[in-house]
């Protein structure tokens, strides 16, 4: 009996290990997609502000 719960074991530690292994990858991608985001939003497509001569007169 003590062979099974040994191979029960090490399944579960098997299945933590890859389940472990597949949430630091999406981690890591996740982080690598929202820097590289910030990277082209900062640097390739600059915002550019146009005022508005109607947005000056409606603050007052």
């Amino acid at each position: 009996m003590s062979a099974e719960s040994g191979e029960a074991n090490s399944n579960d530690a098997g299945f933590l290990l890859k389940l472990w292994r597949m949430v630091r990858e999406i981690v890591v991608i996740l982080v690598i997609a929202i820097g590289l985001s910030l990277i082209i939003k900062t640097f390739f497509f600059r915002a550019y502000f146009i005022p508005s001569v109607d947005g000056e007169h409606a603050a007052d």
